[in-house]
């Protein structure tokens, strides 16, 4: 009789140190995917809670768990996930981050389609409201799906404040993001116009100080 007796080398777990946060717990996931898994049973004990397990792979397997809660997950979206998973033709899968990339429905968007965290608060807290998790092992990073484009200006203390604070420094999180992307799309295009006006001028200057000037007047 073999018995493997092997014992795999890991880190122990950490604070985190990407999404810190000031109040709440403030453990991060490691790069073992047992260890993963024992922090999510232990913060959720729920005989609802399933976790189906996959190889993802062809040359070098990596297991990948997808975790969510039966009774209030929809089955349609476990299931696509699954397909998706199943029809990967990889070698080998690094991280969870190059594994969104993998199954996203868009890969041609600019915008993230799946959330990333090493929170297991956030990860447990996005399986109560329905959504599925999947852990992949050798990565300390893992995958919330689906998201909508408000989960990614939430923060999880905004959870352990009181609501009011929590919906008003939201609110603050979004209106902040959106003007200063629309301040700085109408600032680039004010320089733009501004300096394709001014340029030809501008350069002609300089030529009269170096004659061979390598700039073109169209800038």
């Amino acid at each position: 009789m073999l018995v493997n007796t092997a014992k795999r080398d890991s880190r122990s777990v950490e604070t985190a140190e990407i999404e810190s946060t000031v109040y709440g717990p403030k453990i991060a996931f490691t790069e073992h995917i047992d260890t993963n898994l024992n922090i999510i049973k232990h913060r959720i004990d729920d005989d609802k809670l399933r976790i189906d397990s996959l190889s993802v792979g062809d040359r070098v397997h990596t297991d990948v768990k997808i975790v969510y809660i039966e009774d209030v997950t929809d089955k349609k979206l476990v299931d696509t996930i699954k397909k998706r998973l199943n029809d990967l033709t990889v070698d080998d899968v690094l991280d969870s981050s190059l594994l969104v990339q993998m199954i996203e429905d868009n890969s041609w968007t600019i915008f993230p389609q799946f959330l990333i965290t090493e929170l297991p608060d956030r990860f447990s807290m996005s399986l109560l409201r329905g959504k599925i998790g999947i852990l992949v092992d050798k990565s300390s990073m893992s995958i919330i799906c689906p998201s909508s484009f408000l989960s990614f200006f939430e923060s999880m203390e905004d959870l352990y404040m009181h609501w009011s604070m929590a919906t008003f420094i939201r609110w603050v999180r979004i209106v902040f993001n959106v003007y200063f992307c629309h301040f700085n799309s109408c600032l680039c295009g004010c320089l733009n116009v501004s300096l394709r006006g001014n340029s030809a001028s501008a350069i002609n200057f300089f030529r009269t100080v170096k004659s061979k000037c390598p700039l073109s007047p169209r800038f």
